[in-house]
């Protein structure tokens, strides 16, 4: 008797682990292979030439990004529009000043004077 007492608990909790554990259906993600595919061919070393190119990359990483967008997220879509937004922007921020530090000429320190 006392043993079952000890077992029980044991069983009942691998029975829930394994349960639990068992794989099931895997929801549907809403972005087809091909789109999939298109994003991939298109890497960062495409959006650091102009600053037109840049901006480019702006606008479809915004458009990508609202494209993920899912009803089930903790966010409405209006709220994850300016999420989209906000990062986006901040890319490009980023891409622009970088290029803009690329393009100054190196000033050399002053040492010793």
């Amino acid at each position: 008797m006392r043993r079952w007492v000890l077992i029980s608990p044991l069983l009942l909790l691998g029975t829930a682990f394994a349960a639990y554990a068992q794989s099931g259906q895997q929801p549907e993600t809403g972005v087809s292979s091909a789109k999939a595919e298109a994003r991939s061919s298109v890497t960062e070393s495409d959006c650091t030439g102009s600053p037109e190119q840049i901006r480019a990359c702006g606008k479809r990483w915004y458009s990508d990004c609202l494209a993920d967008w899912d009803a089930k997220t903790h966010m409405s879509k209006q709220e994850y529009g300016r999420v989209c937004r906000r990062v986006a922007d901040e890319r490009i921020k980023f891409l622009l000043q970088q290029r803009g530090n690329e393009d100054r000429p190196k000033q050399k320190s002053r040492q010793g004077s």
